[in-house]
This record gives C-alpha cells, sequence and structure tokens, in this order.
C-alpha cells in the first residue's frame, strides 16, 4: 500500500517543484483603444510552431499566461474578428514579462469567428460553439481519436471513459455531423485515426426539435462534432484482429469505413467468447475490461449499445456474434440527407448465480440463500434510419423510423431457502424453465419546422409512435414446501403464455415569436395516447400434455392514458443568460379494465394537474457557468397496481391491486456549475439534484408463518432522493514530461416508506465515494497511472430489528504502459478490491492483473501481440447491495484466466493519387 500512496504522492508534489513565469497583456483596438474581449492569445515556439500554450481575454482584454521559466525562443500571437492578427517574438523567460497594451489593426468584418482565417488559431470561439484545429494539438502518428481528445484544453477522458468538456459530459458525438453506429461515439472515438480530422467542434446538444428550430439547448450535456479534412474525406480506413488463446477463448473483429465527400459506407463484424465489444484502438489492452467495474468505453458489464440493442458485457460467460452496416450520403444537392444503419447481433450467455438476501421485519429477519444457472440465447435484429429534408429554404422535415426484433431462448434452475433468526426452515423453492421470448417493436420520430416572415418566429409540429409487442411462452416446472406450518405443498407443471402489447402516440404543436431582441414566446398544444394489453394464459399439465386451463393464474389487463395539454413558454436568450419557462395544464383521461376468473373488472377516472418545467443557463465568469433545471410531472399507477385482481403466479408472493391508488406527483431538481482555466490546465465542477415523490405508490406486504407474502400497494407521501458531487483536476507538464490530477466524489442520498407486516417504516441509504486519479506520461516511454476509490454506504431504519448496517469498498489500480524499445508495446493493468462487510462464504477482496506484450512492424500496419487476462486467477464478481428493505450478497460467474495470441491490421488509405486506381467502394 506504500508504494501506492507513493504513486499518488509524486505528481502531486511535482505540482510545487516547478518554477514558472506569467506573461501579462491587454489586447486592444489601434483605433479607438476599446479592449478586445475574448480574443485568441496563444504561444507557439519558433522553431517549429508548436503550440506551447493558449487562452483568451477578459472583458477588460487582459490575458495572462503562466508557463514554465527558460522556455526556447516563442512567438506570442492575438487573433480577434475584424483584426490583423498580432505577432511578438519572445525570447527571455528569466522572468515576469508585462507587455502592457498590444495594439490590434483593423481588417474587414468576419462573422461570428474570432480567428482570422489567415493564421489559424489553435481555438475558435463562436456564438455556440468552441471549435479546436486538430493540426495545433501534437499526437503521435498512429493515434486515434480519442488520444486527439485528451490533448484539448477542458476535455476530460475519466477512468471509466467519460467525456466531459468544462464539466459538461458528452452524450453525442458525430461524424461530419452524423453519427456512426449509435450517437455516443464510442466505436467512432476508439477507431478513427486523429490525423483524418480537421476540426473538432464543440457544443451543447440539442433535441431535434431544438435544432429545427434553432433555438438554445435546454439540457447541459455536450455534443462533439469530429469534421475530416476534404483531401482526406476520401479513402478507407479499417482495422481487422484475429485472436485464439487457452481454455479455447477466441476474438476476431473488423471495421472498415469508406469516405467519399458526403458518402460514408461502414462495415463491422465481431465474433468472440471473452465478454467484449470487440471494438478498441487500444494498442496495449484490446479489450480486457469487466474485471474491475470501471473499463474504457463501456458499460460497468464491458457492454456497450447502438440504438437500443447491446453488445458484449453482461454477468456470467457472454459468446458475441455481431455485424453491422451503416450509410449516410447527401442526395438532391443536399436537400435530402439519409442515414442508414443495419445491426444484427447474437449472444450466448452461460451465469451461475448465488445470493444470501437477508430480509428485514419489525420484529425479526429472515435470509434466502439462493443458487441458479441460466443459459441464454438471443438474437437482436435492428435497422433504424433518419432522414433530414430540406422541404425549401423555409421548412425542414426529419423522419427516423427504426424497427427491431429479437428472439430469445432460456433455460433457467433455481433453488433457494429461507430460514428465520433461529436458523429455522421456514420454506424451500425448487423450480426450472424453459422460455421462449419473441420482441418486436417499431419507433418513428418526426419533427416538422418552418421559420417564418419575422426574424425569429417558426410553427413546428412533433409527432412520435412506437409499438411494442411481447410474446413470452414457457414451460414452468416448481415445487415450493411450506415447512414451518407443514401446509401443503406447491407444486406446478405448466405451459405459461404471457403476450404484451404497448403502443404510445404523441402529437405536439408549437408557435413561437419574439417580443424582443432576446425574448420570445411561444404556445403548445399536444395530445399523448398510451395503451397497454397484457394477457396471461397457464396450462396445467395433464398427464399427457398442457391442455387445462388454470383459470385461478390467467388474467388479462388493459390501460388506455390520454393526456391532452396546453402551456405556454417564455424564452430568454441575453449574450451570457439563456432560459426557459414553460407552464400549462394537462388533462388526464385513465381508463383500465381487466379479466379474471370470467368477471370483469373496470376503473376510469379523470384528473386535471399542472405541468411546469423551466431551465436556466447563465455564463457567470470566463469559462464559468451554472445550469439548473426543474420539471414536475404526473405518474398513473398500471392497472396491475390498480384493479383488484389477484396474481398467482409466484407460489411465494400473491398480489393483490388497490383500487384506492392516486396518482404519483414527481417534482426534479437538477443544477451544475462549470469553471475550467485554459491558462492553468485546471478545471473543477460540481452538480446536485433529485426527485421527491407525493403519493409515491409502495409496497404493503404481509409474510405469513412460512414467509409467504401477500402483497398489495398504498400511497404515501414524500419518497425522495438526492444525489451531488464535483470533480477537480489540472494538467501541466515539464519538458517531455505530462501529468494529470483528478480528485473527485460522489453522493447518493434516498428516504423511503414501506409497510411491512401492517407497520410503516422508514429507510434512509446513503453512499459517498470519493475517487483520485493521476496520469504521469514521458512522451514515447512510458505512462503510469494509478486509481483510488472508496465507497461508504450506510443504511438507517425505523420500525426494524435492525437500525443500521454499513459497508466499504476499496478499488485501488495501477494501470502502466511502456513504449521503448521503440515498436515494443508493454503493458499491466493491476487492481485491488477489497469489500468490508460482505456476509460469510463470499469472498472479500480480489487481484485483478492483465498484461499484455506487443510489437509493431510493416510500417506499423501489423500488430502482433501476446496478452494474459487475470495471470493471477483470482478475478471475481462479488456484491453487496443495501436496500430500503434488506442487504442482497452475490456473485456472479465471471470471465477468469487466459492466453491468448492475436495479430491486428490496420489500414489507412487517404484520398487518390494520381494514376492510382480507386477501390470499388469509390466507384460512382
Amino acid at each position: 500500500m506504500k508504494k501506492y500512496f507513493l504513486l499518488f504522492l509524486f505528481p502531486i508534489a511535482f505540482v510545487f517543484s516547478q518554477n514558472f513565469i506569467q506573461i501579462q497583456g491587454n489586447a486592444v483596438s489601434a483605433t479607438d483603444q476599446k479592449p478586445l474581449e475574448s480574443a485568441t492569445v496563444y504561444l507557439q515556439t519558433k522553431k517549429d510552431s508548436s503550440l506551447v500554450d493558449y487562452t483568451s481575454t477578459d472583458k477588460n482584454g487582459k490575458f495572462s499566461l503562466k508557463i514554465k521559466a527558460n522556455q526556447p525562443p516563442t512567438v506570442l500571437k492575438i487573433s480577434y474578428v475584424g483584426f490583423k492578427t498580432y505577432r511578438k517574438e519572445l525570447n527571455d523567460y528569466s522572468k515576469n514579462i508585462v507587455l502592457g497594451n498590444l495594439l490590434m489593426e483593423e481588417i474587414s468584418s468576419e462573422l461570428d469567428e474570432v480567428v482570422v482565417k489567415a493564421d489559424v488559431a489553435p481555438i475558435k470561439f463562436k456564438k455556440d460553439t468552441l471549435e479546436f484545429n486538430a493540426s495545433s494539438f501534437k499526437v503521435a502518428p498512429d493515434a486515434n481519436v480519442m488520444q486527439l481528445l485528451k490533448q484539448l484544453p477542458g476535455v476530460e477522458i475519466d477512468e471509466n471513459g467519460k467525456i466531459t468538456v468544462n464539466g459538461k459530459e458528452v452524450n453525442n458525438v458525430l461524424v461530419n455531423g452524423k453519427p456512426l453506429f449509435g450517437s455516443d461515439g464510442k466505436i467512432a472515438i476508439q477507431n478513427l485515426p486523429a490525423e483524418i480530422i480537421n476540426k473538432v467542434q464543440i457544443t451543447t446538444t440539442k433535441t431535434k426539435e431544438e435544432e429545427l428550430a434553432k433555438e438554445d439547448a435546454s439540457g447541459n450535456e455536450a455534443t462533439i462534432n469530429l469534421t475530416i479534412d476534404e483531401d482526406k474525406n476520401k479513402g478507407l480506413i479499417g482495422r481487422i484482429t484475429a485472436g485464439y488463446g487457452t481454455n479455447e477463448r477466441y476474438e476476431a473483429s473488423g471495421l472498415v469505413n469508406s469516405f467519399k465527400g458526403d458518402r460514408r459506407f461502414s462495415v463491422l463484424a465481431s465474433s468472440n467468447n471473452i465478454n467484449s465489444t470487440g471494438f478498441s484502438m487500444d494498442e496495449v489492452f484490446d479489450n480486457m475490461n469487466g474485471g474491475r467495474n470501471y473499463n474504457m468505453w463501456s458499460n460497468s458489464d464491458g457492454s456497450f449499445g447502438i440504438n437500443d440493442m447491446q453488445f458484449g458485457g453482461n454477468k456470467g460467460i457472454v459468446r458475441t456474434n455481431m455485424l453491422g452496416i451503416s450509410y449516410s450520403d447527401e442526395w438532391l444537392k443536399k436537400k435530402l440527407s439519409p442515414i442508414y444503419t443495419v445491426l444484427y447481433n447474437n449472444n450466448e450467455i452461460i451465469n451461475e448465480n448465488q445470493s444470501q438476501i437477508v430480509r428485514f421485519l419489525p420484529n425479526a429477519t429472515t435470509t434466502t440463500n439462493a443458487t441458479s444457472n441460466n443459459i441464454s440465447k438471443v438474437d437482436n435484429y435492428n435497422f433504424s434510419q433518419d432522414y433530414n429534408i430540406k422541404l425549401d429554404s423555409t421548412s425542414t422535415l426529419n423522419v427516423a423510423p427504426r424497427f427491431s426484433k429479437s428472439i430469445q431462448l432460456n433455460n433457467r434452475n433455481y433453488e433457494a431457502v429461507t430460514f428465520n433468526e433461529n436458523a429455522d426452515l421456514l420454506n424451500r423453492n425448487k423450480n426450472t424453465s424453459i422460455a421462449t421470448n419473441l420482441n418486436t417493436s417499431f419507433f418513428n420520430r418526426l419533427n416538422w419546422n418552418k421559420q417564418l416572415k419575422k426574424k425569429g418566429s417558426y410553427i413546428s409540429f412533433q409527432n412520435e409512435v412506437s409499438i411494442n409487442e411481447t410474446d413470452n411462452q414457457q414451460l414452468f416446472k416448481s415445487l415450493t414446501e411450506f415447512i414451518a406450518t407443514g401446509a401443503p405443498n406447491d407444486e406446478r407443471d405448466q405451459k405459461v403464455s404471457s403476450t404484451s402489447r404497448r403502443t404510445n402516440v404523441n402529437f405536439s404543436g408549437n408557435y413561437s415569436t419574439p417580443i424582443s431582441d432576446s425574448a420570445s414566446i411561444g404556445i403548445q398544444l399536444s395530445y399523448s395516447q398510451s395503451k397497454q394489453k397484457d394477457a396471461l394464459r397457464t396450462l396445467d399439465f395433464d398427464g399427457v400434455n398442457y391442455a387445462n386451463l388454470n383459470e385461478f393464474q390467467s388474467n388479462n389487463f388493459a390501460s388506455l392514458d390520454e393526456r391532452y395539454r396546453t402551456s405556454a413558454t417564455f424564452r430568454l436568450r441575453k449574450k451570457k443568460t439563456r432560459g426557459a419557462i414553460s407552464a400549462g395544464t394537462q388533462w388526464i383521461n385513465n381508463q383500465n379494465e381487466g379479466l379474471y376468473l370470467s368477471e370483469n373488472y373496470q376503473e376510469n377516472r379523470r384528473f386535471l394537474y399542472p405541468s411546469f418545467n423551466t431551465w436556466l443557463s447563465s455564463d457567470v465568469g470566463k469559462n464559468k457557468s451554472i445550469y439548473f433545471y426543474g420539471s414536475y410531472n404526473v405518474n398513473l399507477p398500471s392497472a396491475r397496481q390498480l384493479l383488484a385482481i389477484t396474481d398467482l403466479s409466484n407460489p411465494l408472493n400473491t398480489i393483490v391491486g388497490n383500487t384506492d391508488l392516486k396518482p404519483t406527483e414527481v417534482f426534479n431538481i437538477y443544477f451544475n456549475y462549470n469553471n475550467y482555466d485554459y491558462a492553468k490546465k485546471s478545471g473543477i465542477y460540481f452538480y446536485g439534484g433529485g426527485d421527491a415523490n407525493k403519493n409515491s405508490i409502495v409496497n404493503f406486504t404481509v409474510f405469513d408463518d412460512n414467509f409467504k407474502a401477500t402483497t398489495s400497494y398504498q400511497n404515501i407521501d414524500w419518497n425522495y432522493n438526492a444525489f451531488m458531487g464535483g470533480n477537480w483536476s489540472k494538467s501541466f507538464s515539464k519538458e517531455k514530461n505530462k501529468y494529470r490530477i483528478s480528485l473527485g466524489t460522489s453522493m447518493n442520498y434516498n428516504f423511503n416508506k414501506g409497510f411491512i407486516n401492517n407497520e410503516m417504516f422508514t429507510s434512509s441509504t446513503w453512499s459517498i465515494t470519493p475517487r483520485l486519479y493521476t496520469n504521469w506520461n514521458v512522451e514515447k516511454m512510458f505512462s503510469i497511472s494509478p486509481f483510488y476509490e472508496y465507497t461508504y454506504s450506510k443504511g438507517s431504519y425505523t420500525n426494524y430489528v435492525i437500525e443500521s448496517i454499513s459497508n466499504q469498498l476499496h478499488k485501488v489500480a495501477v494501470e502502466t504502459t511502456t513504449y521503448w524499445p521503440k515498436n515494443i508495446l508493454f503493458g499491466n493493468d493491476f487492481s485491488y478490491n477489497y469489500n468490508s462487510n460482505i456476509a460469510e462464504g463470499f469472498r472479500r477482496n480480489f487481484y485483478l492483473w492483465n498484461t499484455s506484450l506487443g510489437y509493431e512492424f510493416y510500417q506499423k500496419k501489423l500488430v502482433t501481440k501476446v496478452k494474459v487476462y487475470d495471470l493471477l486467477n483470482q478475478n471475481l464478481s462479488n456484491s453487496r447491495t443495501i436496500t430500503p428493505t434488506g442487504i442482497t450478497d452475490a456473485e456472479d460467474l465471471i470471465l477468469r484466466r487466459y492466453t491468448m495470441f492475436s495479430l491486428t491490421y490496420k489500414l489507412d488509405k487517404f484520398g487518390t493519387k494520381k494514376g492510382e486506381e480507386e477501390s470499388f467502394f469509390d466507384e460512382e
């Protein structure tokens, strides 16, 4: 542990050992001596024009650059719209440099941009977009876009792979304005080489409606758009990998992109049995993830999603095959912009699970020990389209239909026993099931916008339709023994058919017009309809086949939720403050029907509620901003919760609806503060929020002596949850050494009420997770990244036999990579995990060590590699979860040690030289 501590201290101590000087000055107009705000100031070496540092001027035209002393000769440049680029050579860096007023000479005006085209600066500040010139930031010749993004000021990529820009989380990554296999950009950023990128444009993410209406973004997430150099926007980019290892582990993947102007054609394919997404440009670790609960460019289980389809990951051992095609273009003189994506995914998941569930009661506790094994095979098909159609100079139509289908086969065996606090056996349950599930869904989004004659005025129309159908056929056998009272066993041998159809339709129209140069008002009318039909049909085995209808375990539910909304919106758009407030009414028509034991059940109700949401974004200083969002909504109880129909499908839990349930009113807030100092390469952000639920619908559960439950539902006031967190980071360098420190924390709090055995309980659960990440990188030599994370969780209760419980989780990790000797890549990823209070029988700690050795050759187009996953063969998937009603400790089957040998071929072919034949991808 002392060694890890020293690794953390080294880069922190180095901050205070560096000798810096400051360059200060004022950018003013030579004509009238007025200060120039937001001018771009940057320092380049005189020798090769490489970027040393950069900043922007404040409202008084002042700037300050803090750089290390004894620099080689440099050139200071200042760029501003409508002015010639100012240049001044600097040679003496032995002391602070005070330049005073620097006079900028005017030239012809250029709108919006703050950089003169004759001299391309590293950064352009536009009114709603921050644009980086990719060539101003040095990366290795074979670097990918991810490595380029890490060099940009304000852009942070944390140890989990989450991208933030000045504290805003990036949720949308585009290539030439269009997504590549999903808007999250994971595939694009990992697989596109940095050398083809011309500009990186960053803006706040807009909805399609906001984009067409040219409104300010109401959210607080960021979009990155990668534009490709014109001379490189024609050619092929590809990567093909194949590997085989011990324990019959294998992987194969390929991704090929063809670019030609506005046309882009991409193909990806993958097959592996190592729980991998299959697509990574990490030259060292490839897809060796999933052991530490955090890994680059994936979810916590190693998976990622495209158009609602999941690839890789999942608990257990996953075998994945996938094939995808994406095509985008500009047709009819750019009046029609189509995007097509076709994806097929096949998964086989094998999992074994053991768990211990301790349930809290007013005067006792019970413990359930369970084991299960599961084999699941899934085929997913997905076809999505997106059309942007310019109808004329004032109106645009966007249509985005999507179709998906999945077929799942599932085989499951489950056993559980439940004891009381005296270790007396209460019940025993054993069941097996073989199920086939067919799911089909269709979704379409339509947005139309027309700009009116009055500047800033528009009318718009939106329509969304979604249809989801599910058909589940299951052979189910179970035996439930009620030991405590000696009641008759519940034995079942059944064929269970469950079907569901959900349809959602939404229409909305909007008219907006300005009332001043910085404010506008709008009127919205909308209608939404949500229909749901569920049918459960259970057939008992009669000794020959499944022919006897079990009416007690068969039922039908149907519901209709219609909402008519009218609202008015006030929008504010000033230079530094933007926001909107929308308020109105919603009329709700709710109809619920059910059929059980040949008896019809019906509950029809009407409600009138307000509707409200607001947001505000304000720039409170140089690169400082605050954001606030608030909303009010109403959630209705489902037909199953509302109708007094008895559900006997679970032998250990009988469920009955409650006709007296009220709708739940939900109040939600969110805020954040962002501050990034370009000059100091330091950023800090805070965030927080939560929701309060009036008339929450909670379970009302009563257990009998066999610990068999009867559950209904009740309304209860003011269940709520809250969260907050923050992060501070700083980057700095000395010669070829680069350092980064990131210190953050996150906190969650949940307050819940419920009913157990006719008594109300309260539960307060909270957790806090501080984390520290550091990185030391020596160019072309090595990189070392220590990481530490600590999580403390606690639950406090009333009206339980137990008053409180807590848990601690420690994670320590070190990732090292060396790049020497030349063409040799050697990496080690080592971590230690400790879970303090997990139950006996579950291991509390484990080490995970992944290592890789690679060799690049054939002009770095080929990489051969040997890697070992879980070198110590200790990897575990243990977890402890504290809930309002108990504690769950669980362990799942997880991937263990294997060795793999692989070969990767990289294809990079840009443009078409004279006399060179075009590929078949470039044919007209």
